[in-house]
């Protein structure tokens, strides 16, 4: 009998919006898909792309354990249903590939990234944060609600951490996501230009 792993096709999506973008001017393959890994009574799905990151853990029942990284084009493929089940079925091939078959039937045949998905717990702040204001990409905020609407993870809560560490977001809807921001580089100290005619 072949071993199966579980995996929920709205959190591989939410959390695939953090994956580095294949556009983008750097060449990570490693970080253009999403890492998942398998242990025995859940899954653990991770996106990061250098400024921003993305964490979820779900329940489930594996017997396939390991951990990969699923491009993210094959997760597109997928187009995780928006409501009713979306748990999928993850398995080994006989050629050694993996499979994902969908609710629907759909099998998306991939080869994972063949590379190490970096150590992403290094960067999760180890003291809490300082609420210390800091400026951030408003992409990653919009991606974080994005995000918390498809997996249903409930409103995003951003705590800041100062100029130079990643801000902290939680779910109130779910205890076990983490996100973490990057703070935009700039002087903070310096006053904002207002336009004359509109401060009349």
């Amino acid at each position: 009998m072949t071993d199966t792993a579980t995996l929920h096709l709205r959190t591989l999506a939410a959390v695939a919006l953090f994956a580095e973008n294949a556009r983008a001017k750097t060449h990570r393959p490693e970080l253009r898909g999403v890492n998942v890994t398998t242990e025995r009574h859940h899954t653990t799905y991770v996106a990061m792309d250098g400024a921003a990151l993305l964490a979820i853990r779900r329940p489930a029942v594996n017997d396939l354990l390991g951990s990969w990284i699923i491009p993210a084009d094959k997760i597109a493929v997928l187009k995780a249903p928006t409501r009713g089940a979306d748990e999928a079925e993850l398995s080994v091939m006989t050629d050694g590939w993996l499979q994902i078959v969908a609710p629907d039937g759909v099998r998306v045949p991939f080869q994972p990234i063949d590379m190490q998905f970096p150590g992403w717990r290094a960067v999760v702040p180890r003291t809490p944060p300082t609420n210390e204001p800091a400026a951030y990409d408003p992409d990653y905020l919009v991606r974080m609600h994005k995000a918390a609407k498809v997996a249903s993870l409930g409103s995003p809560v951003l705590t800041y951490n100062g100029p130079t560490a990643p801000a902290l977001v939680t779910f109130d809807g779910c205890a076990d996501a983490l996100g973490l921001i990057m703070p935009v580089r700039g002087d903070y100290t310096a006053e904002p230009a207002l336009p004359a005619w509109a401060a009349r």
